[in-house]
């Protein structure tokens, strides 16, 4: 790949990402604007939404490895690698 093409990569990939935050900043004003209404079944004129409450269940592993730190060595595993692409202003 050329210096040029990667340049116009870079550049397309960095208005992409700002589009995207717009929208997610829209998408996020619609839906907490949905969740104020409560539960319930909401539609629209081609898709419907669900507000639900509930409550999760976690694993509380902090304290799982405070309380029992061998267990937590033999079942801590590594993860898979995560390849990444961070945009920084120039």
């Amino acid at each position: 790949m050329t210096q040029n093409q990667i340049v116009k990569l870079v550049d397309s990939y960095a208005a992409a990402n700002a589009q995207a935050k717009i929208a997610a900043e829209a998408a996020d004003a619609a839906k907490s604007k949905l969740l104020a209404l409560g539960d319930g079944s909401y539609l629209g004129t081609a898709h419907k939404v669900v507000v639900s409450t509930s409550i999760p269940v976690r694993f509380d592993s902090a304290s799982f490895r405070e309380q029992h730190p061998a267990l937590w060595e033999e079942f801590k595993r590594q993860g898979d690698p995560v390849t990444s692409a961070r945009i920084h202003g120039r």
